[in-house]
């Protein structure tokens, strides 16, 4: 064999391995999307809950079902946006490890741009996953606008923009400096 060659080759031990951290990381997608999909039955069911509430229960107070549905599509929508975000974390975390398994090769790997180092979650799909729960999250803000509008005209408006920062700020700090320096540390060990 040429000295080319044996460079490019890849030890069986290795392939096994690598194959095992990409399938990890497929997986991760697998759960991605199913997470979605039932996030998105979940607010399906709050939004019948808020259409259908005034038609069907006309003389029970809608203001306290709405403001039910507000608090539980908030923090339905803010768990919903800090998982995705932590799977699309975990996914990148099994091709980075993937990408360490293969010794150095001349070989283009699909994993080799996490090679050196982990990345935060990135591109056209994954922010289009992550506006879902945002647009959701907006609607429970509405639920909540509407359910206090009876108390005067300065608290609905003050609450949902309290809920809206409130409930993103904690994502974000949880995405971004929990989820994601906590993988960073696990890659510096």
């Amino acid at each position: 064999m040429t000295d080319g060659a044996e460079n490019s080759r890849v030890q069986p031990a290795e392939a096994t391995l690598y194959r095992a951290a990409i399938s990890l990381g497929t997986q991760e997608t697998q759960l991605i999307w199913t997470r979605f999909t039932g996030f998105v039955v979940i607010n399906g069911f709050l939004i019948n809950a808020v259409v259908q509430w005034p038609t069907s229960h006309a003389s029970v107070g809608g203001s306290s079902v709405l403001l039910v549905v507000a608090i539980f599509g908030l923090l339905l929508n803010t768990v919903w946006h800090i998982l995705n975000f932590a799977g699309w974390q975990n996914q990148n975390l099994w091709y980075h490890y993937a990408s360490g398994l293969i010794g150095d090769t001349k070989l283009a790997l699909p994993t080799d741009q996490f090679k050196e180092k982990i990345r935060c979650p990135f591109g056209w799909i994954y922010w289009l996953a992550q506006s879902v729960p945002k647009l959701f999250f907006l609607g429970s803000t509405s639920c909540l606008y509407f359910a206090l509008l009876e108390c005067g005209p300065y608290l609905p408006v003050v609450a949902a923009v309290l809920s809206l920062v409130a409930c993103s700020g904690f994502a974000l700090a949880t995405e971004y400096f929990v989820i994601a320096r906590e993988v960073g540390l696990k890659k510096a060990v």
